[in-house]
């Protein structure tokens, strides 16, 4: 299913996943908001969450410990993306 039409039943459910895998509450806003929006740099998707950049950045890095999120920076600009939420629901 193409993520815009994901609906706010399907969202919480992801959302109560990601709770399941103990990510704190600024990780799951960070991975709906990366979800939502696509590939973007860790401040864009922080300030989309009404988050710090440094808290942006431990929620991220809680998100890619966990191998929900990935990072490139091949670009010479680092960004992220949120991985499918077949995997997170996978889990």
């Amino acid at each position: 299913m193409a993520k815009d039409h994901y609906h706010a039943l399907e969202l919480t459910q992801l959302s109560d996943a990601l709770g399941q895998l103990h990510a704190s509450s600024n990780a799951i806003s960070f991975f709906l908001a990366s979800y939502k929006t696509g590939k973007a740099t860790i401040g864009q998707i922080a300030r989309l969450c009404q988050m710090d950049r440094s808290s942006g950045y431990l929620a991220c890095q809680q998100l890619v410990d966990l191998g929900l999120m990935d990072e490139d920076a091949s670009s010479g600009t680092k960004v992220v993306l949120a991985k499918s939420p077949k995997s997170v629901l996978a889990r």
